[in-house]
């Protein structure tokens, strides 16, 4: 097929035909990096509103007021992409929960997740942070939320 192609045209074919590829991984790694940035952000902003709710419900677990803990997780409803989120005790007890009106019945893990954040294969983001009073922990915060969003976003 190219046998009768001057080298020329042969030349400039293969430079455009590594142009083309060049073009095509910078994009990609951009995508990349975009899809990885959009998800460390939400990751700190989830770690700082679950920190932020946990200082606040220290006085309610500290003072065993689980309707306290309840409105506190209910602010949650302005945070579209948090799904559900639970307030453990001390003892690893649900002390308080939340579920988005649109996602009803989301069972919560048993146990309090180890402090951190996790993204699942099914497109979620699972964040817990430790609540403390005095130095003592006396209870974790999760919260569970869609990467919907973040990838609407990036599309």
């Amino acid at each position: 097929m190219l046998r009768n192609v001057s080298i020329t045209k042969k030349l400039m074919l293969l430079v455009l035909a590594a142009v083309a590829l060049a073009l095509a991984l910078s994009h990609a790694a951009f995508i990349y990096n975009d899809v990885k940035f959009a998800h460390s952000s939400l990751a700190r902003q989830l770690s700082a509103l679950a920190a932020v709710l946990g200082s606040n419900s220290e006085a309610a677990l500290t003072f065993d007021d689980s309707e306290s803990a309840q409105q506190i997780l209910a602010s949650l409803r302005r945070q579209p992409t948090v799904e559900s989120a639970c307030i453990y005790d001390a003892e690893g007890n649900v002390f308080a929960s939340y579920s988005a009106d649109r996602h009803p019945g989301k069972s919560l893990p048993m146990a309090p997740p180890d402090a951190g954040h996790r993204f699942t294969d099914d497109g979620y983001l699972d964040v817990s942070e430790e609540i403390r009073a005095g130095g003592e922990r006396i209870g974790v915060i999760y919260l569970h939320a869609a990467l919907s969003s973040v990838h609407q976003e990036l599309a």
